[in-house]
């Protein structure tokens, strides 16, 4: 499959956009769509909350790499700020932090070292992160994470 979008490039906010073009959500940087990118160099992974199943797709990193060790796991992932939902791992993860920006419904990144995040609502934001990876397919997703905490199940995708 082919999408438009920029090229992962290391440190790139390219990778948000890579992902919400793949996801068909709303690029909020029309700069950050412009090449033809492979999805085959991205990892795909499964998100189960209440029996239900997304699956997404990761930039195939070190960052991913190392997160993918701990799969499957099911995490109790916090609520945080109206927005999204996140989870501590006490050995930390690799970062490669990219500047503040747009954040997309259903994107994946790593805050700090050890904050496993998924995003629920799409706003511009001021907080630096490690960019992942993007669910495919949002339908249904903000309801299933609902309010408050919510268990998460992440495994690789069969």
């Amino acid at each position: 499959m082919r999408f438009l979008a920029k090229t992962i490039a290391a440190g790139a906010i390219g990778v948000s956009a890579l992902m919400a073009a793949h996801s068909g959500a709303n690029v909020a940087h029309a700069a950050d769509v412009a090449n033809a990118v492979d999805t085959s160099d991205l990892v795909a992974v499964t998100l189960t909350i209440a029996n239900k199943t997304w699956t997404a797709h990761l930039a195939n990193n070190a960052t991913t790499q190392e997160l993918l060790k701990r799969f499957p796991v099911t995490i109790q992932m916090n609520e945080f700020g109206g927005f999204e939902k996140s989870y501590y791992f006490n050995d930390s993860l690799p970062q490669d932090v990219t500047p503040p920006g747009y954040v997309n419904i259903g994107e994946i990144t790593l805050y700090g070292p050890h904050y496993l995040v998924l995003f629920y609502k799409s706003f511009d934001n001021s907080y630096a992160y490690t960019r992942l990876g993007q669910v495919d397919n949002v339908a249904g997703l903000v309801e299933a994470l609902g309010q408050g905490n919510v268990s998460v199940t992440w495994d690789k995708a069969k």
